[in-house]
């Protein structure tokens, strides 16, 4: 009777360790899955469509060149150098497991592009993200990018969509098919930008000389698709905004 019940308390202790075991090991099926949605998860959702407008972009712009003129950046598009959250400061994102960035020591030198989380929206079949990459020197002016996955994180493209320069800004709207409109403008200054600098001059308007229709759903991972690299669509006649001083 006592090894019957030394039997009993073997096999419940064996049965107890092993279903023990299975709960400690990770789901390999589900793992990449968790990782993905860790990742995305750095990225408020919004709703297609999706506007990086050049009005924001503007006034972004005016924040980082004018900075003496306290111009209110409610765009929430820029970044003061800053790792603490705020109304317009996202935090730098994270990418341990390389959804979008290339295993290169690069990314880890100091004077590497400090990467900031803008968007993630979804559609049936696709999830993307848009992030901004931002030199830690001179004027910190952003150049946006979107990078496309399938729903189990693979990733299908990355493209750039939108930046700013002293020369041109260059604005989005990524419609609920991901299907994008870029647009770029030129800059109008006062005086000549590259003889005078930006300092005592100002932005007088903006000329619109480009509207380029693209994919970004087809397939472009390893040379991702750059605005200057596209022909003009079309040619607009000249357009003015109201400048910013």
């Amino acid at each position: 009777m006592r090894n019957f019940i030394l039997g009993i308390a073997t096999l419940i202790s064996f049965s107890v360790l092993a279903a023990f075991s299975r709960n400690a090991q990770p789901d390999l099926a589900t793992a990449p899955n968790q990782a993905f949605q860790e990742f995305l998860n750095q990225f408020p959702l919004v709703h297609l469509p999706y506007a990086l407008p050049v009005a924001d972009l503007q006034q972004s712009l005016s924040k980082i060149l004018f900075p003496q003129q306290e111009v209110p950046d409610t765009s929430g598009l820029s970044w003061d150098g800053s790792n603490t959250p705020g109304p317009s400061r996202p935090v730098p994102f994270l990418d341990p497991h390389n959804f979008i960035l290339e295993k290169k020591s690069r990314w880890l030198l100091r004077s590497a592009p400090v990467l900031l989380p803008n968007a993630r929206m979804e559609t049936a079949k696709h999830i993307a993200v848009v992030y901004s990459s931002v030199h830690r020197f001179g004027y910190q002016l952003p150049t946006y990018f979107v990078a496309v996955f399938d729903k189990e994180g693979l990733l299908i493209s990355k493209n750039q969509i939108a930046s700013l320069s002293l020369h041109e800004i260059q604005a989005v709207t990524i419609h609920r098919h991901l299907n994008a409109t870029l647009q770029t403008y030129w800059l109008n200054w006062e005086k000549n930008i590259d003889t005078a600098g930006v300092d005592g001059n100002r932005i007088t308007g903006l000329t619109l000389v480009a509207t380029t229709e693209i994919d970004l759903k087809k397939t472009n991972v390893e040379a991702p698709l750059k605005i200057k690299d596209q022909p003009a669509a079309k040619r607009e006649p000249v357009v003015q905004q109201s400048g910013a001083k």
